[in-house]
């Protein structure tokens, strides 16, 4: 063989292995395309070693919004891959998730189109020494256009028949609503003013923050609110201390309270209401109620709860039997039911048809 040839082919071998070595390992994002608010989410991806060969090394992830440049950096500990070996990197040990989980709340306000971030992901296989990529992948994705709250109840405008309204909105959507808190502000409105302009500098009748619901009840104990006097109210969403989102401006108006719809013909005996507002009915001792049975039920199926916590129950309420046609019920309120004096609570009762009938109801101090 000729001796010129060979000198240059070893020093052609010689110049391809100074060469970084890339395409070794496949990485791929099990998320791609998906909100990552989380270290395990960030994680969730597939290592494989397409080599012949052992491959050691680190993986490290970087992550950029095209506002602040990069806002994470992550590094796996020391991966030993076996040739053609697979595995997940929730297989992996991490070094400084937290940094990642810290920043969760930015990056979601982020993704709703607060900063219009677009954000680049980019996960790199590099040699012990660091000095060479075995494997890169890199994919950009784009904030998530998020709806704003809705105002639900009272509806804009709307002349109510309570001085405690519950007051409902939508929320914030598509986002994980464990991550999502609101703000109330409720004014009064005078007659010369707009609602905007009422909102932002007449004294607040609720100012409220950290609210974790879509509902919340007028306080029995707050400012009173007034027969014929107009309110105005808003809500604002944030995530952490980073606000993403407000509702308009709506108004509402006290009237009369309609004492004919929620009393029964005898007096005694309250109606049920297809809405969850009205004036609070105050308990004494027990709840007396009216119910139209036309589905031919045994039981009534309903339940009890605080107004301003839609998922709690009240436990071993008793069993209504019913009759066909017009039931007259009763309720004895129990001191181990523990209601707060303060607070209004909600019967609820769910007919076979699915529909939803409600009693909005205050107590005393129950002495049995």
């Amino acid at each position: 063989m000729n001796a010129n040839w060979i000198r240059t082919f070893l020093l052609l071998m010689l110049c391809i292995g100074a060469l970084p070595v890339v395409g070794q390992v496949n990485i791929l994002p099990l998320r791609q395309g998906m909100p990552l608010y989380t270290a395990d989410q960030l994680f969730d991806v597939q290592i494989l070693n397409t080599s012949n060969q052992l491959t050691e090394g680190f993986i490290v992830i970087l992550v950029q919004d095209s506002r602040s440049g990069q806002i994470a950096n992550l590094q796996s500990r020391l991966v030993t891959l076996q040739a053609g070996e697979r595995i997940t990197g929730k297989l992996i040990e991490w070094e400084n998730s937290f940094a990642y989980n810290s920043l969760s709340d930015q990056l979601s306000a982020e993704r709703i189109g607060l900063s219009f971030a677009q954000f680049k992901y980019c996960y790199r296989f590099v040699t012990i020494d660091q000095q060479n990529i075995l494997g890169e992948y890199c994919y950009e994705d784009a904030p998530v256009n998020l709806a704003p709250p809705r105002l639900s109840t009272p509806r804009n405008t709307e002349v109510i028949q309570t001085i405690n309204p519950v007051l409902t909105w939508l929320p914030v959507a598509p986002v994980d609503p464990t991550k999502v808190n609101y703000s109330l502000r409720l004014v009064e409105k005078e007659i010369y003013q707009s609602s905007i302009e009422a909102l932002t500098t007449n004294f607040p009748l609720l100012d409220v923050y950290g609210l974790g619901n879509t509902v919340l009840v007028y306080p029995v104990g707050g400012i009173p609110l007034e027969k014929d006097k107009e309110y105005a109210w808003q809500v604002t969403a944030s995530i952490g201390d980073i606000p993403v989102g407000t509702t308009e401006v709506w108004t509402f108006k006290i009237g009369e309270e309609r004492v004919a719809e929620d009393v029964a013909p005898d007096g005694s005996f309250r109606r049920l209401k297809s809405s969850q507002d009205g004036m609070p009915y105050q308990v004494e001792s027990e709840i007396r109620f009216a119910y139209d049975n036309y589905h031919g039920s045994e039981v009534l199926n309903y339940r009890i709860y605080e107004a301003t916590d839609l998922t709690g129950s009240i436990e071993k309420l008793p069993n209504l039997k019913l009759v066909n046609g017009l039931n007259q019920l009763r309720i004895k309120i129990k001191k181990r039911f523990d209601l707060d004096p303060k607070e209004v609570y909600m019967l609820e009762v769910i007919e076979p048809s699915g529909k939803r009938l409600y009693l909005n109801f205050i107590t005393k101090d129950i002495v049995e």
